[in-house]
């Protein structure tokens, strides 16, 4: 659909320049002859069907940019289309009310873009300013169907009208409802009155939980509500229907194998993640917690999430990653007013997409019979090869597209509800309150489908596929042609397997105990070749921003050097464009190694050049350090036309000096030179390239779990309008353990 409506707008152009272009006119006078018989009542049709269609192209892009590309720019692209096909919306409305001819598609094109606005924003957080705009859309579609309608479609179109008015009050009303609800709006709230300091004590025992088996750990996870509202606003934990707590889901039996196998495997990961999200949410609303509790969850990451699972070495990460999409949910998205009265407010929502459908393909239905309407995708083609351009001014296709595409619209949204992970944990906990055969077949259905559509994206384009030194190559360039080519480093967020099991490993050698990280170096297998690369690093007083640059500096000289010993540059290419699941897969330790160093390095500039709030850092002082090691940059590699010429450059110093033995190393200089200093030492000392790279592994991995503490939780919750960062899962974990800092940056 949307292939074929820039095909449309564009057909319509040139319809346009070939009628008016016969007279032979140059460019300026077929301009100024354009604008001047704009008014007339051709040119008004053509004006009105050129827009449509382009609307309907825009709000095609704004469904592929909201439900498939997960990156940086997302959210500010979405912001940009959604102001200008408003603003656009608003206009042609205008034009066809003010036509001074009646054409009674007018009112259907209308009501359809209208109702695709509201459904492409439909996981959104909409608010009610927005709900009140289009409702305003809405009056004025039903002015311009009275002007301007049939009747012989009068009924259908009525009723998909009144169905989206009627969709707008409710979303203003779900609004309202979630605000309120103790599972979502006052879940801080609630919350710190249970878990709070004046909480039952035998809530709060850490010696009494059992992170294996969930015992003793009485966390809300679903089906807070009061019993009367006599005590007004003020909560109460006495008045609370029986609520759904982690421990009882996890230690839920079942005498079904496959469903019990399910709840192991997704559900019960489901209900510790919610339950995680709901104290992340605590500490961003400022709600004060018991003192024990941070002990008990502290005692839950080290003995569940960072154990070692033979079976699933993924399973804290993942744990962590849902835990994190939970609370982007509740902030940023739609899904909290959808299940703000659990089942039944989803069954609602599905139902009205339901209805819609069916609407739409009654109104279609009704139009085909004075308008030769098809639907059949081919039949696009077809008319083209026998008519030409002709087809295109044909308002016909105009509405055939626009009823397309809310059919798809509709049948999209129902398909995102019942794929979402919120469908899945109210399921599970509907469950465990009442068994039975229907919510068994519910449940494994659920987690079925979601299996199925994980497949599905898994064949997402690896963002790894980028040039290693592409870092060298942006010397040569301005400051915002460099942020612009170092912002596709990392357009996924998900790193590979290799890169989530080095980090884990890294933290489960961190102390855990609630001080700040110590600056040492714990690797359990590299502690003393790789210490003294790290402390030379961090000696004196170390920025994170200068620690970064000098590591990837480093390593993109180890990388060039590692080129030219293997083929010639040849393994360097392959390598880069080795897919994640292939290095996964294979069991040389060597590109598990340099897979995982080339995407932290890559990763670690992303934040500083992107993401610079979420540093432990100053963000003037990290774009000051950055700017001044550009300027150095460019100074010192002027005329290196090569990679090869820059790697020469940047160790001809280092080499000239003596090579640093193994217990003396300084680093001294600008930046740059600091980099070339380490990156010989590392090429020196460590002939082996398996160890070298090992090396850089360890550092990357302690470097970014150094980065992550922070208390900067405001800019992590903002961030996430566009997207969960990777270094916001390992925040997160920090978070949960009362660790605001490393002991590094002080």
């Amino acid at each position: 659909v949307a292939t074929e409506s820039w095909i449309l707008g564009l057909g319509l152009f040139l319809a346009t320049y070939f009628s008016v272009g016969r007279l032979k006119m140059s460019p300026g006078e077929f301009i100024a002859n354009f604008l001047i018989k704009w008014n007339q009542e051709n040119y008004i049709l053509l004006r009105i069907r050129v827009i449509v269609a382009f609307l309907i192209s825009l709000y095609a892009l704004m469904m592929l940019f909201s439900g498939i590309f997960l990156f940086a720019m997302k959210r500010s692209m979405l912001s940009f289309l959604d102001a200008v096909t408003d603003a656009i919306l608003v206009y042609v409305m205008g034009v066809m009310q003010a036509a001074p001819f009646k054409n009674q598609l007018f009112p259907v094109w209308a009501l359809m873009l209208v109702s695709f606005r509201s459904s492409i924003n439909c996981l959104s957080s909409y608010g009610t300013f927005f709900e009140l705009r289009n409702s305003l859309k809405l009056l004025a579609v039903a002015y311009l169907n009275i002007t301007h309608g049939s009747k012989l479609w009068h009924v259908p179109f009525w009723l998909f009208w009144s169905l989206l008015a009627l969709n707008c009050c409710y979303r203003i009303l779900a609004r309202h409802v979630a605000s309120k609800s103790l599972w979502n709006g006052r879940s801080s709230e609630l919350l710190q009155e249970y878990m709070g300091a004046n909480g039952n004590e035998s809530n709060f025992n850490p010696e009494r939980c059992n992170p294996e088996t969930m015992e003793g750990y009485k966390y809300f996870v679903y089906g807070e509500s009061q019993k009367s509202r006599m005590n007004g606003h003020s909560l109460s934990v006495k008045d609370l229907r029986t609520p759904i707590t982690l421990d009882k889901i996890w230690q839920c039996e079942c005498d079904d194998d496959m469903l019990l196998s399910s709840i192991k495997r997704q559900g019960k990961d489901l209900s510790l993640s919610f339950a995680l999200s709901r104290l992340l949410r605590c500490r961003l609303e400022g709600a004060k917690l018991h003192a024990d509790t941070v002990s008990m969850t502290r005692k839950l990451i080290s003995k569940r999430i960072l154990a070692e699972d033979p079976e699933n070495e993924q399973l804290g990460i993942r744990i962590l990653e849902l835990d994190v999409e939970f609370l982007r949910d509740s902030l940023h998205t739609s899904y909290p007013m959808v299940f703000c009265s659990g089942f039944l407010s989803l069954s609602f929502t599905i139902l009205a997409c339901l209805v819609k459908f069916l609407v739409v393909l009654w109104l279609y239905k009704d139009i085909s019979k004075v308008y030769s309407l098809d639907l059949d995708p081919l039949s696009f083609y077809k008319d083209f090869n026998k008519r030409g351009l002709r087809l295109y001014i044909d308002e016909t296709r105009i509405t055939t597209y626009s009823l397309t595409s809310v059919i798809i619209l509709e049948t999209w949204e129902v398909l995102t509800y019942f794929e979402s992970n919120w469908t899945r944990l109210l399921a599970m906990c509907k469950f465990v309150n009442c068994r039975n055969r229907c919510l068994k077949f519910v449940l494994n259905m659920l987690f079925r489908f979601h299996y199925m559509l994980n497949l599905v994206k898994r064949f997402d384009i690896s963002c790894l596929q980028q040039c290693p030194t592409m870092f060298m190559r942006s010397f040569g360039f301005c400051s915002t042609m460099f942020k612009w080519e170092m912002t596709p480093f990392i357009k996924g967020r998900n790193p590979n397997e290799s890169v989530k099991a080095r980090v884990i490993q890294a933290l489960r050698s961190m102390d855990l105990e609630g001080h700040p990280l110590s600056k040492d170096l714990p690797s359990p297998r590299l502690s003393v070749r790789a210490e003294r690369y790290w402390l030379a690093s961090v000696a004196d007083v170390p920025r994170c921003s200068r620690v970064i640059l000098v590591w990837h500096i480093a390593t993109c000289l180890c990388e060039i050097k590692f080129a030219n010993d293997s083929f010639t540059g040849c393994c360097l290419k392959w390598m880069s464009m080795l897919p994640s699941t292939e290095v996964d897969e294979t069991d040389d330790e060597l590109d598990k190694s340099y897979a995982v160093t080339y995407y932290l390095s890559r990763y670690c500039m992303h934040l500083l050049v992107s993401k610079r709030k979420l540093l432990p850092e100053d963000i003037l002082v990290s774009k000051k350090t950055l700017q001044d090691t550009v300027q150095c940059a460019r100074e010192m590699l002027k005329g290196c036309n090569s990679f090869q010429s820059v790697y020469d450059k940047l160790m001809e110093e280092p080499q000239k000096a003596l090579v640093p033995d193994a217990h003396d190393m300084n680093l001294s200089g600008n930046i740059l030179q600091q980099g070339a200093i380490m990156a010989n030492a590392l090429i020196v000392n460590e002939e082996d390239e398996a160890c070298r790279w090992e090396i850089l592994a360890e550092v990357w991995a302690h470097l970014i779990v150094h980065i992550a503490p922070s208390s900067r939780i405001e800019a992590h919750a903002e961030n996430l309008k566009s997207g969960s960062e990777f270094i916001t899962v390992i925040w997160a974990l920090f978070s949960h353990c009362g660790i605001e800092k490393s002991e590094l940056w002080q």
